[in-house]
């Protein structure tokens, strides 16, 4: 008894049934094997959601752009990073136009950028710049900072980050800029 014989949708007597037998089976191979194969994000293996949230471990060697990226929730990977002797700028561009929007956007964001990359024991000093498109008394356009947080380690340090709540970030950051426009 070959495979077709196995297969009720291949075994018909309709063609139809049996063409549309090919294409669910095809499907359901090729789902199985994208459940087997391991995605081209999480390094050749399999991860939890749990392990992708959690902050990274230290990592032994020098930290550039490639390592923070790989440290970074995986929406903020894209973003202008710059990294010089443990400080990391981050520029990020926000996708709201409301500045209320912007604001929890901001904040929200960074305090997962915070978290994760502060699980790092190689990062001392970060500083998130959240930018928008700011619109002038004249209609004319401008790209500005609408928020900039940042942190050291030693503050990162005093912070439980599975208890704390990003609507507090602007009362512990080492410092901050508001623009007057998101006020």
């Amino acid at each position: 008894m070959g495979i077709k014989e196995k297969l009720p949708l291949l075994n018909s007597e309709n063609k139809g049934v049996r063409i549309a037998g090919y294409v669910i089976y095809a499907f359901i191979g090729l789902m199985v094997l994208g459940a087997i194969l391991p995605s081209p994000d999480d390094g050749g293996g399999t991860t939890t959601t749990a392990t992708v949230e959690s902050p990274a471990a230290a990592e032994p060697g020098v930290l550039d752009v490639a390592a923070v990226r790989s440290l970074l929730p995986r929406a903020e990977r894209d973003r202008d990073i710059r990294v010089t002797d443990g400080v990391v700028l981050i520029y990020r561009d926000s996708k709201y136009n409301a500045p209320s929007a912007i604001m929890v956007d901001g904040r929200e964001t960074s305090t997962d950028i915070f978290k994760q990359l502060f699980g790092d024991n190689r990062v001392d000093e970060v500083t998130v710049f959240t930018r928008t498109t700011f619109v002038d008394k004249y209609g004319q356009e401008s790209i500005g900072t609408a928020a900039k947080y940042q942190m050291t380690r030693a503050t990162a340090d005093k912070i439980n980050w599975d208890n704390f709540h990003w609507i507090r970030l602007d009362e512990v950051v080492d410092s901050k800029y508001i623009h007057p426009a998101m006020e």
